[in-house]
């Protein structure tokens, strides 16, 4: 991106009669290029100079329009916007009728902007002005427009797919399915599906993120959120309560009701859940099967899901109205097109290029970090003869570009930030680093952005891929503790006056934890195993990597955190999770979890067994009994790579190596697959 680009405002036009809803959408758009009031203005600036200025800089003009909102300023803006418009053919013109309005009560110029309805809420609104503010950007900057080749064909055949659904099977294609690894494109190609594939339709549709392994419950929460503009910790635990309470198929009842809305719009619902799509023993979770069912009888609601675990075939062909797609790696004549589009000619060597293109193994991400790696003056020859980085870029090339300052200093702290906070605002990182200004910031953030270093979800919130935060996590330094107390203090603030955003639960959960406080009954009231496992496994990870007294550290919160999910209601496979990486942190501080592993037991874990297992071996030394638990665990299904790690170490560290081989050779071990055990 260049400044210029930043140039543009989103001007919102509108009466104080409709002031309380216009502040609605106001709080889900960027302060920083959004005229709205005089907040909005310079210290000094008149009313009527700041009104022209914002209109004469207008990307994006938005009227709220109601019959008992008309207002003489209202009428001047109107007139402004259209001299306006008449100058610059690219400003985007928005009109938001409220209540009883009509297009016969605007001017004629503006009749034809008539764009939305009164069913559409705030954060409708809100998507749709940031859709429009996006398209005011392309056409400006048509340079700076990013491609994405190699995924034309996969779009094709989902989008035929789409069309022939109903005449081959009778029934309307309700949901898509993209699933792959991080890295391979599947959000941006649900973004083109939304563009091509259902053009018919109204685009700036919802964008939601699960928790990786959350459920039903928080699909509700975060559907109410949406629709009621936010959502208070009270709300929050009624609603948790509420829906937990409803047997499988009234909650997807509920869950349609909630989708019918955007339906009603014509719009795509697109979900990123990582890991709840399916269970471990390789079936749909009763709520999300129901949920399907019941979609066969609405088929104006369209979704596509993202996920990293692909759905049982079997029950997805009979169902009829699931299509699932799986982003494959890229061939290399791809990967040298995306290198040749990244890389700045001046610095392309084409004799390189098929070399390089070898290495990165037809993963997007890694041609996208190369690219950046060349840019900031790494030489092709250089990296082809040397190609550790490009191998290893989820760990290794951070670290290079960490450690040879090939980032800016502003750029690997907001990293820091990001890499242990999962998602945070724009508005949030701006106010971490008030230092430096608003425009410098989001510069960083969209140079980070278009080079894979960090993702903007729903909403602007950035975040960073759970491979890059494993590089920056373990980097310590004093400026950072600034930073992540101030982020602390701002979350817990937001959340004491309830004007939190629920997406960053996980962040102000993991501020308490690294401060060492105690969660507060208002905090627990709304959790759920699905917000609790991420902050979980992202402590015990910590610790892995750390080693000494920081590991410590990192095991003795994650344990602390893990327990509280023996009293919560959830899936088995969320809770088991959590209570797994609580109670191997806490092994490996030298201490049985005995209340950990007799609750374990009692709803049948098999995990259990390790954990005893592991604290016998490590702890105790006690090698026979281990191995006799571990040998009766594997009778059992799931959890088998781990013990079967183990129980070879046993046989090898009490010279059973013969054993040892046959444990490895285990028709349970074998079904897994190959697997190269480290001994």
């Amino acid at each position: 991106m260049t400044t210029e680009s930043l140039k543009g405002t989103i001007f919102l036009s509108h009466s104080n009669k409709n002031k309380s809803f216009v502040e609605k959408v106001v709080n889900s758009l960027d302060a920083s290029n959004t005229f709205y009031d005089i907040k909005s203005m310079d210290a000094g600036q008149q009313t009527l100079e700041a009104m022209k200025s914002g209109i004469e800089s207008t990307a994006v003009f938005v009227l709220f329009h109601s019959v008992e909102g008309h207002s003489p300023w209202v009428d001047l803006e109107k007139s402004l916007a259209e001299i306006h418009s008449i100058i610059n053919p690219a400003t985007r013109v928005l009109v938001c009728p409220l209540g009883d309005a009509s297009y016969q009560t605007l001017p004629p110029w503006m009749s034809r902007y008539f764009t939305t309805t009164p069913a559409f809420k705030p954060n409708d609104i809100a998507r749709t002005i940031r859709h429009l503010y996006q398209k005011y950007l392309d056409e400006l900057h048509p340079d700076l427009v990013r491609q994405h080749p190699g995924r034309e064909t996969l779009q094709r055949e989902i989008s035929l797919a789409l069309m022939r659904s109903s005449a081959a099977t009778g029934k309307v294609v309700n949901a898509v399915v993209l699933t792959g690894v991080q890295g391979m494109g599947r959000g941006t190609l649900a973004a083109d599906l939304v563009r091509d594939a259902y053009r018919g339709m109204r685009q700036a549709g919802p964008v939601f993120e699960v928790p990786p392994g959350g459920d039903g419950t928080d699909w509700h929460l975060q559907f109410f959120s949406d629709l009621a503009g936010g959502l208070t910790s009270d709300q929050a635990e009624e609603q948790k309560l509420a829906f937990a309470s409803l047997s499988y198929q009234e909650q997807a009842t509920f869950l349609l009701k909630s989708l019918e809305h955007w339906a009603a719009l014509n719009q795509v619902v697109t979900i990123r859940h990582r890991w709840g799509l399916r269970n471990k023993g390789n079936t749909l979770p009763p709520w999300f099967k129901e949920l399907l069912i019941q979609l066969q009888t609405r088929p104006q609601i369209r979704l596509i899901l993202i996920s990293e675990r692909q759905l049982p075939r079997a029950e997805v062909e009979a169902l009829g109205n699931v299509q699932q797609f799986h982003l494959e790696e890229l061939d290399e004549a791809t990967i040298q097109f995306i290198l040749t589009l990244r890389v700045t000619p001046r610095f392309l060597d084409p004799l390189r290029l098929p070399e390089i293109a070898e290495k990165i193994n037809g993963h997007p991400a890694t041609a996208n970090f190369t690219a950046y790696l060349i840019n900031s003056g790494r030489s092709m020859e250089s990296l082809a003869l040397a190609p550790d980085a490009v191998l290893a870029f989820q760990d290794k090339v951070l670290q290079e570009l960490y450690e040879k300052n090939v980032l800016s200093e502003i750029q690997k702290r907001i990293l820091k930030l990001l890499s242990w906070f999962p998602r945070l605002s724009t508005s949030i990182i701006c106010e971490a680093f008030s230092e430096t200004s608003k425009q410098t910031v989001v510069e960083e953030l969209w140079e980070m952005s278009d080079f894979s270093l960090v993702d903007q979800s729903e909403g602007g919130k950035y975040k960073v891929p759970a491979v890059v935060s494993s590089t920056y996590r373990r980097k310590q330094n004093t400026i950072d503790v600034e930073i992540f107390e101030k982020i602390a203090a701002i979350l817990k603030n937001q959340f004491d006056e309830d004007r939190l955003d629920y997406d960053l639960i996980e962040s102000l959960l993991l501020a308490i934890i690294s401060a060492g406080e105690t969660i507060s009954p208002k905090l627990l009231q709304i959790l759920t195993p699905g917000r609790i496992e991420p902050v979980v496994e992202s402590l015990y990870y910590e610790g892995i990597s750390a080693g000494g007294e920081l590991a410590k550290v990192s095991f003795n919160r994650c344990h602390a955190l893990s327990k509280l999910a023996m009293s919560m209601k959830g899936s088995d496979d969320s809770i088991e999770n959590i209570l797994f990486f609580g109670a191997d942190a806490k092994v490996r501080l030298g201490v049985r979890p005995d209340d950990m592993i007799e609750f374990m037991r009692r709803k049948a874990f098999v995990t259990a067994e390790y954990i005893d297992a592991s604290y016998l071996f490590h702890s105790n030394r006690d090698f026979d009994t281990a191995s006799n638990i571990l040998s009766k665990s594997l009778q059992a299904a799931g959890f088998k790579i781990r013990n079967v790690r183990l129980l070879t170490r046993i046989y090898l560290r009490t010279g059973q190596f013969q054993s040892a081989l046959e444990s490895l050779t285990r028709k349970a071990f074998n079904d897994i697959g190959t697997l190269q055990v480290a001994l």
